[in-house]
């Protein structure tokens, strides 16, 4: 009786020792199944995050001539983007002359506004695949000072047959952009943004100044500066940016 005990006993061990193999196995395989995948998706997160860091960099340390009239190899005088876009803004709070979501071409006191966007749009020149924004965002008031933003222009279909959706991207004119002037502040955009499935973004805390008939002090504000990208996608669509943020469309020349 007890040899036969014993050997119940061992056969019970060795079956719990071989069920741990198993689960020890399972558990290796599918780890080492998506090691790969996961990897790469790491090295695509760090890749995105650090290019949207190199573009708030591009944009705070860009140089500019402040002579309007004059290139950036002949000026006088030059200077960061971001101090020309805080000088203009402590005028008068706004930044450029015409409103929020418009570009003023043609008017000397819309250039703050003109150089911002265009350097913004050269920077992102590379990655076309991609969509993305970029804010002047007041903390306190829930306000915006400036919102930029690029789409892929897809054209969509129904098929007949199948009844599927089938979008591609309009040859024609690929990318759209964007000035814009939200009514509900921070809101309405971020639900738009978050239908994309993969979003990367940096931030930076700005002080903005503006001037006041006091001799003794001055109105600041707390801003925040965000850049973000995403793939393009058709979740996000220029009908919806219009509505939802009193979108106005800058024609590219």
């Amino acid at each position: 009786m007890l040899k036969t005990r014993k050997g119940q006993a061992a056969i019970t061990d060795a079956l719990f020792f071989l069920l741990i193999i198993v689960i020890l196995c399972v558990l290796l395989f599918r780890y080492s199944s998506t090691y790969g995948s996961r990897v790469e998706k790491a090295s695509n997160d760090l890749y995105f995050k650090d290019y949207t860091n190199s573009v708030l960099k591009t944009v705070f340390y860009t140089s500019i001539p402040l002579d309007f009239n004059l290139n950036l190899e002949s000026a006088k005088e030059t200077d960061y983007l971001m101090a020309q876009i805080k000088q203009d803004f402590y005028a008068d709070g706004k930044i450029g002359y015409s409103d929020l979501n418009s570009l003023g071409n043609s008017d000397d006191r819309d250039i703050p506004k003109y150089n911002l966007f265009h350097t913004i749009k050269a920077t992102m020149y590379p990655l076309k695949s991609h969509d993305y924004i970029f804010y002047l965002y007041d903390q306190r008031n829930d306000d915006f000072f400036y919102l930029m933003i690029k789409l892929t222009n897809f054209q969509c279909s129904d098929k007949s047959t199948t009844g599927a959706r089938s979008c591609t991207v309009d040859q024609g004119k690929p990318y759209v952009y964007f000035l814009c002037d939200p009514e509900h502040g921070y809101t309405n955009l971020r639900n738009i943004i978050s239908k994309s499935p993969n979003a990367f973004a940096s931030s930076i805390p700005l002080n903005f100044t503006k001037y006041t008939s006091s001799s003794t002090s001055q109105e600041e504000y707390l801003t925040i500066a965000t850049f973000a990208i995403w793939p393009a996608t058709i979740d996000i669509s220029p009908d919806t940016v219009i509505s939802k943020l009193s979108c106005k469309q800058v024609d590219i020349k």
